[in-house]
């Protein structure tokens, strides 16, 4: 937030010499209920306009957005975001108690879930919990970290690292509505994730792509940084280890339709955490016949 929001107090020059000493190369800039209309124009840091706006239902980022938005329902807050060529994502869905039920109409509509916000806390738990329950139902919504930053500090923890194709606002907001990106507590921190299978030639899928199934298929996750590493399908956790850094590789079942993980402190903390890697299952001879 810059000084455009009541509770922001850094002018947008700041933010950026902020962010690039922490080695950012691009930050979001979600003043509330104020999109951002500045620009800034460096071939090696990427602005990128929002806006964070105050629902009935709680903040809703509008990513890539440069209009000013009224609408107060969430409903028409996030057609808005969406006639602006925005991506729509709820900003820290669990930051009251009484938050439990007040999206379940919504959250289909919704692009994207901020899944941690600020300090690790029981809040941001629930809301990766939250976005866990809708990939499992089959609900692809991208996850993203942010410091939710107002007045100094560190604005790069946490963060999300994006696989973008190159360092432009078109690239970046297809690689994060993809889901190409992964979240991590500081910018020391790197890790990296690959699915293949055993077919010939081999295949392989980074995060937030897809592979179709053929064979055995293995998960292998990097990291510089030690710590639990938990993996996760629709059934539930399948590998939960300790890990030093170096690269790790996973069997994954056969009945795994995507992948992600975490990795996590020895106090359960968030160190980092993907976005998940999609299975494509091929459909059998058998499965076309009729009962």
């Amino acid at each position: 937030h810059s000084e455009h929001s009541p509770d922001g107090r850094m002018a947008l020059d700041e933010i950026v010499a902020c962010a690039r000493a922490r080695g950012l190369q691009g930050v979001a800039v979600c003043d509330h209920d104020r999109a951002l209309t500045e620009t800034w124009d460096a071939p090696d840091f990427l602005l990128i306009p929002g806006i964070e706006l105050s629902t009935d239902r709680g903040h809703l980022l509008g990513l890539f957005v440069t209009e000013q938005i009224e609408a107060r329902e969430l409903d028409a807050a996030i057609d808005a975001v969406h006639a602006c060529g925005g991506l729509a994502v709820m900003a820290h869905p669990f930051e009251r108690s009484s938050d439990a039920q007040r999206l379940d109409a919504y959250l289909d509509r919704l692009d994207g879930i901020e899944v941690w916000n600020s300090a690790w806390s029981p809040a941001n738990e629930r809301a990766v919990e939250l976005w866990h329950t809708l990939l499992v139902g089959g609900n692809r919504k991208f996850a993203v970290a942010s410091t939710d930053f107002h007045r100094g500090g560190n604005i790069a923890s946490p963060h999300t690292v994006v696989r973008a194709e190159a360092l432009s606002a078109e690239a970046v907001i297809d690689a994060i509505a993809a889901g190409r990106s992964y979240m991590a507590r500081y910018t020391s921190v790197e890790i990296g994730m690959q699915v293949r299978n055993s077919a010939t030639p081999v295949q392989h899928a980074d995060i937030g792509g897809t592979l179709l199934r053929s064979g055995g298929m293995q998960a292998e996750f990097r990291s510089n940084t030690a710590g639990r590493l938990r993996l996760t399908d629709q059934q539930g956790w399948f590998s939960d280890t300790s890990i030093a850094p170096g690269t790790v590789v996973v069997s994954i079942p056969e009945r795994s339709l995507w992948i992600r993980t975490e990795l996590r402190a020895e106090d359960g903390s968030m160190i980092a955490l993907t976005n998940p890697i999609y299975i494509q299952h091929p459909l059998t001879t058998q499965s076309l016949l009729p009962e």
